[in-house]
């Protein structure tokens, strides 16, 4: 799990969003709201939603981020985490505790577990 997680803000343009993606080289941010997390704004957003449908790069990311948010608390084991992402088909999963974003499991984070380098080295 990822507890750096890149957040912004809901009135934030998608170009100032893809900045900070570019910028981070990450394929998510969270989208909050007045601090909290409300939605999830992907590489898959960008290709479907965005260039998808044309939209503007001046747009605010909140129309195209993707809701309602999946979660999962930091209590539960990464199998179901690994089990929600794959009903889901999501690669990107945010853990929330008492409304907190406190971190976020990735794909990439369940293939280090499987390949038994759970810390990436």
């Amino acid at each position: 799990m990822v507890r750096d997680v890149v957040t912004v803000d809901q009135e934030l343009s998608l170009s100032k969003t893809f900045q900070i993606m570019m910028d981070r080289n990450i394929g998510s941010v969270i989208i909050t709201e007045k601090g909290k997390p409300k939605g999830i704004f992907t590489e898959k957003d960008i290709l479907l939603k965005v260039f998808g449908r044309g939209a503007r790069y001046s747009e605010k990311v909140k129309k195209h981020m993707s809701t309602p948010l999946i979660t999962i608390r930091p209590d539960q084991e990464l199998k179901e985490a690994a089990q929600l992402m794959t009903i889901r088909n999501i690669r990107h999963l945010p853990v929330i505790d008492n409304e907190m974003l406190v971190g976020m499991v990735s794909n990439r984070d369940l293939l280090k577990v499987l390949a038994g380098n759970p810390q990436g080295k």
